[in-house]
């Protein structure tokens, strides 16, 4: 049964945009429903994630201000 459930939360994160993925595997995880492994896989195979991390971003554009 265990597995079943975590076949249907890898595959509800699949199926989300990348910052709703990202704020539902919290919730997931901090409820054991799903490994970090399988959540780091499902989360790096999205197309739409952001080339750079959000505080890479800020930065970046501090440093082309300069």
């Amino acid at each position: 049964m265990a597995h079943i459930s975590n076949e249907r939360c890898l595959r509800t994160l699949e199926r989300l945009r990348y910052p709703v993925a990202v704020a539902v595997s919290r919730f997931f995880l901090a409820n054991a429903m799903v490994s970090d492994e399988a959540v780091s896989e499902v989360l790096a195979s999205k197309q739409d994630r952001p080339a750079f991390p959000r505080g890479q971003l800020a930065l970046q554009a501090t440093m082309d201000k300069s």
